[in-house]
């Protein structure tokens, strides 16, 4: 058995080496010409091809950053962003995740509600936010509310969708055995649906930050949106950058994190 196992290893070992070559240069190519941009923009914002007062440049957003990083005041801000995204962001997973099993295991609901949420769902959500501050004011509630609102449809939509691509032999099975449709749906449809409700909360990742931020723009007194628009509107480019650099390395934390599970269950 042994000797087998080793012969296959060594037919598969060169396939296996020229995929992480593959994988390697990809990378590389990829990281190049991240690196190609950031120089061009450099040499843009320093020689002044295009006035710096409207670009900023990398060196100067690192500065930017750490005397952001300094400053007592983006602390609290950013704390109120984050505790709109956490509350909006987990309420919508957890109500797209039990009401997407729901409709997906049972039919009729799926008749009741389908046509009303692919409205909902195709319709620009953020046209709804001046009325939100209308009925519930420039308060927390009201960002929550967006964030809620751009993240609950792409998981109740794909957790729904991972329900029906449950295999039906397996459900009949438990059935014969006499499992509820509880038991049923706990044991067998939620474990085969989790790869699709986390490719849900990735996509939900990137429009909650976008819910938080506009919601932010429109009206607040404080968090990294409102930080943006005073930033910009002081023509403070290189504060401006530095929020949206710490945007973009909290969405990619965030969804590393979810795809790193995404992966792990996939193995299983």
């Amino acid at each position: 058995m042994e000797a087998n196992k080793r012969r296959k290893f060594k037919k598969c070992e060169p396939k296996i080496k020229n995929l992480m070559k593959t994988k390697i240069k990809n990378k590389a190519l990829g990281f190049l010409t991240l690196f190609s941009l950031l120089v061009a923009w450099e040499i843009v914002g320093r020689t002044a091809i295009v006035n710096p007062i409207f670009t900023s440049y990398p060196s100067q957003v690192v500065v930017s950053l750490l005397g952001l990083l300094k400053d007592s005041t983006f602390y609290p801000n950013a704390l109120i962003s984050f505790n709109e995204f956490a509350v909006g962001f987990v309420i919508a997973v957890v109500l797209g995740v039990v009401l997407g099993l729901l409709l997906g295991w049972f039919g009729i609901l799926e008749r009741l509600f389908d046509s009303t949420i692919t409205i909902f769902y195709i319709t620009p959500i953020i046209v709804f936010l001046p009325l939100f501050i209308v009925w519930f004011g420039v308060t927390f509630l009201s960002k929550v509310i967006i964030v809620f609102a751009l993240t609950f449809f792409p998981v109740l939509i794909n957790t729904q969708s991972g329900v029906k691509a449950v295999d039906k032999n397996l459900v009949r099975v438990a059935k014969s055995f006499g499992a509820s449709q509880f038991q049923t749906l706990r044991g067998i449809v939620l474990p085969s649906t989790t790869p699709f409700i986390l490719s849900g909360i990735r996509l939900g990742i990137g429009r909650a930050l976008i819910g938080v931020i506009v919601a932010e723009f429109y009206g607040a007194n404080g968090g990294l949106g409102y930080l943006l628009a005073l930033y910009g509107s002081t023509f403070q480019i290189g504060k401006y950058m530095a929020i949206i650099l710490i945007m973009i390395v909290v969405g990619l934390f965030l969804n590393q994190t979810v795809y790193y599970f995404e992966r792990k269950r996939s193995k299983l």
